[in-house]
């Protein structure tokens, strides 16, 4: 990282490690926890959305908080390559904000599914009850899988930014 300052250099390796690690967490919620959760056989449709639940609190305590600290780190070098050229600063700013991207993309596209399947774990609906079946049920975890697989791209993005400013 020639020509960064200590101080950059370690903000430029939290962000890029950083928003790779969220991209890759993200990512495997889709490609390995849902689908897991899908080849369990026999279970209730309450039983697979609480275990869904599971997976979503972990998520949701871990992923926005981390998020933040590595959109601080794009900040902090926007801020500081400011005077290194109109272009890497502007770069390390997109960056930071499209690992951010996961919260508005979460609450404006995901929230009624996120909501639908929350229900069917607190019981509020299930078997039997406004007709929630196990093939509703399936058919939420799937478009959960879809979108939440088109939420881990924005912090993968945000790594190519910072590389492509960093290496070009």
């Amino acid at each position: 990282m020639q020509g960064l300052s200590i101080t950059s250099s370690i903000a430029a390796s939290i962000g890029i490690a950083g928003s790779s690690w969220l991209a890759g967490n993200i990512s495997s919620l889709s490609t390995i926890s849902i689908p897991s959760l899908l080849d369990t056989p026999s279970v209730s449709p309450h039983i697979l959305a609480l275990q869904w639940r599971n997976v979503f609190t972990r998520g949701k305590s871990s992923m926005p908080p981390g998020a933040i600290i590595i959109a601080l780190s794009y900040g902090y070098l926007s801020y500081n390559q400011r005077s290194g050229g109109i272009h890497s600063w502007k770069r390390y700013l997109v960056a930071g904000m499209l690992t951010l991207c996961i919260v508005p993309f979460t609450i404006f596209m995901m929230s009624s599914t996120n909501e639908a399947l929350l229900k069917i774990a607190e019981g509020e609906v299930g078997e039997g009850r406004k007709g929630i079946t196990m093939e509703t049920t399936r058919e939420l975890l799937e478009r959960w899988r879809g979108l939440n697989l088109i939420r881990s791209v924005f912090p993968l993005f945000g790594t190519g930014v910072a590389l492509w400013t960093l290496l070009g």
